[in-house]
């Protein structure tokens, strides 16, 4: 009854109660309380607000020319005719919000994703940092290893960033040292 009476958002429990109550299913719910009539409306509008907003940041991750670097005003230009843009919210700042909000999770997920690239490149080693000191050649086969995975291209918006976090992952390397071999016991067992 909900799903097929309320679509609005903004819509409240007391203006859609008496709109309800004329639906013949009404009187199947007749046995729940108006609390928990109450609460089923607000986990109905929840829902909805979830599902539009799940709509509204695959429009974002879907639009070819929209990069994590793009301001709110280039994004709008780019979305603003999708009808998944319409649906999310009547208000512009609400959009702008969500915009904002999606933007920085997205940001801190390529961050994430790039750090697990690091490490599963397999020519990033505790020698690493003093090879690289030694001959640009080094860093020229890391960038070369890296470039073509999206994990890398996703932060080209922020090269400088980038650069800042592979060379920390490198200094990071160098200060743990060596990895023990795959046979080693941990110090812990020893006896």
């Amino acid at each position: 009854m909900l799903a097929d009476a309320v679509r609005s958002l903004t819509a409240r429990w007391r203006d859609v109660r008496s709109y309800l109550r004329e639906d013949a299913r009404w009187s199947t719910v007749r046995s729940l309380s108006e609390d928990d009539k109450e609460d089923l409306f607000e986990a109905h509008i929840g829902n909805l607000k979830r599902k539009r907003a799940a709509q509204f940041h695959e429009l974002i991750d879907t639009t070819p020319d929209l990069s994590l670097a793009s301001s709110w005003d280039e994004a709008r230009a780019l979305i603003c005719t999708d009808v998944r843009f319409e649906r999310f919210s009547d208000d512009d700042r609400d959009r702008e919000d969500e915009y904002t909000r999606y933007t920085l999770l997205r940001k801190e997920r390529a961050l994430r994703e790039f750090r697990e690239l690091l490490e599963e490149t397999k020519c990033i080693t505790h020698k690493s940092l003093s090879a690289v000191g030694e001959a640009g050649g080094h860093m020229k086969e890391i960038l070369s290893s890296l470039e073509n995975d999206k994990r890398y291209l996703d932060l080209a918006y922020a090269s400088d960033e980038r650069a800042e976090h592979l060379s920390r992952y490198m200094q990071e390397l160098d200060t743990q040292g060596a990895p023990l071999p795959p046979t080693a016991s941990k110090p812990t067992e020893r006896r």
